[in-house]
């Protein structure tokens, strides 16, 4: 084979191989006009883009399905930008959605199988705790008047003998502490600390943020 015929057919297969064959498929029907990129097996795979009648989508894809960070756009003008998984928003990422008015709404934050779950990946995280065996978190019904009136109760649940002392909530957002409750909660509500005594001399304490509007029961098991 002489040397340019050599570089023509290598020269060829690198494009072939870096910017997609014609026959590539997306697994996605709004997506299945053309394809330009990655392709592994038939299938979109790596980085690329597609095309459909309406909708484009640029960025990264598995096995022909938008996967990994991305940036999608809609015909009707809404856009996407963030992480994919299996073709659907999943992960951190900012939604930009535009109404018949033109009006623009901003979902910023985390997404899980296409849908807006909020600002934040979990309601809740405990980032803490000591001498203490467990510590359960849940969303209660909400039981006092006023739209923004929410509440946190801490309690405590004891399964030994061991008695509990000098039960102790900090809080730096500027809520109401009463006993054992956070009152009149602004969320998100960062670094709750929760401290105690026991009968066996053990000093135990608990930190956690909570994010998401409601009212919550914090309980800790010793």
């Amino acid at each position: 084979m002489t040397k340019q015929l050599f570089l023509l057919v290598f020269s060829g297969f690198i494009m072939n191989t870096a910017f997609g064959q014609s026959d590539c498929k997306v697994k996605f029907k709004e997506l299945n006009g053309s394809y330009t990129g990655a392709c592994k097996k038939g299938y979109a795979e790596g980085h690329g883009t597609a095309k459909g009648d309406a909708d484009i989508y640029k960025g990264y894809f598995k096995k022909g399905l938008p996967h990994g960070t991305g940036t999608y756009t809609w015909g009707n003008g809404n856009v996407y930008i963030g992480s994919f998984s299996k073709g659907k928003m999943n992960g951190k990422g900012v939604l930009t959605i535009k109404d018949a008015e033109n009006k623009v709404t901003v979902q910023k934050g985390f997404f899980k199988k296409g849908e807006y779950i909020g600002e934040y990946k979990t309601p809740y995280k405990v980032i803490s705790k000591r001498e203490v065996k467990n510590v359960y978190v849940q969303e209660v019904p909400k039981q006092i008047s006023g739209e923004d009136n929410y509440e946190i109760t801490v309690k405590i649940k004891n399964d030994s003998n061991e008695a509990v002392r000098n039960l102790t909530i900090n809080d730096l957002n500027g809520s109401n502490i009463i006993g054992n409750k956070i009152q009149n909660v602004k969320f998100p509500i960062k670094k709750i600390e929760i401290s105690f005594t026991t009968s066996t001399g053990h000093s135990a304490r608990v930190t956690l943020d909570i994010y998401k509007k409601a009212n919550w029961l914090v309980e800790i098991s010793i």
